[in-house]
């Protein structure tokens, strides 16, 4: 009886959890149909809105409580928050570039890689091991991708010409997937300061939302170039045409 309110809270978290990202997902696949031209605009707004709303949060904790723990104020414990940050950059720099490109169900299907990577990466920087059941679970998504996209490496290389629709957003696939081993180096920065010191998530979520915005700012020219060399393509396609 006593367990019935923690197991009942439980599956209410899994429940909002669930249904949150399900709506992020549409919302994300729908915003890159809308904004297709203007990807970055939408990272850089939505990185911003998370340093705006943690900076809020941790405002109130400070004025309440006091500030952070000494230890958490270490450079080498910041360098992790902003090296998180970083990561995630890299992530949704991949994928809002790709989004428009790949299909919504493949996306949910190739965010799962971000499982298999991180226990690639904790294995090797933490020598953390796993149960059989945890490797299989592993593997199983793994197949999931692998099997989701041979159909279309297969026609890939039989050549260019028979590339339409689907098969030719590969490459973007590719990149997507690509996006999520970032994420898997984050996961391990993180567990290693939380390791290390006690750490308050939103000391650690504030440093990381700036340094993503920091690192998108300072890679903003990329996006620049990538539309100009599209505006180019575009116009000699039209004077081609004339």
């Amino acid at each position: 009886l006593r367990a019935a309110p923690r197991l009942g809270l439980q599956l209410a978290l899994s429940a909002a959890l669930l249904v949150s990202n399900v709506g992020q997902r549409v919302s994300f696949k729908s915003l890159g149909y809308e904004l297709g031209p203007y990807p970055y605009f939408v990272l850089l707004s939505i990185s911003l809105a998370f340093v705006l709303a943690f900076a809020a949060i941790c405002a109130v904790i400070v004025t309440r409580t006091g500030g952070w723990l000494p230890e958490t104020k270490t450079w080498h414990v910041l360098q992790s928050f902003l090296i998180i940050g970083a990561c995630n950059a890299l992530q949704g720099l991949g994928m809002v570039f790709a989004n428009p490109h790949v299909p919504g169900f493949l996306q949910a299907l190739l965010q799962q890689a971000v499982i298999p990577l991180t226990l690639a990466a904790s294995a090797l920087a933490l020598s953390a091991r796993y149960s059989r059941r945890q490797y299989i679970a592993v593997m199983v998504i793994i197949a999931g991708i692998v099997l989701q996209l041979l159909p279309d490496i297969q026609r890939s290389q039989s050549g260019p010409s028979s590339l339409s629709g689907s098969e030719a957003s590969l490459p973007w696939a590719l990149v997507f997937l690509a996006a999520q081993a970032p994420v898997a180096l984050a996961a391990v920065l993180q567990e290693c300061a939380f390791q290390a010191v006690t750490v308050n998530v939103f000391h650690m979520m504030f440093w990381a939302s700036a340094a993503q915005f920091l690192t998108l700012l300072v890679l903003a020219p990329l996006d620049a170039l990538r539309s100009a060399s599209g505006t180019s393509g575009q116009r000699g396609d039209l004077l081609g045409g004339l």
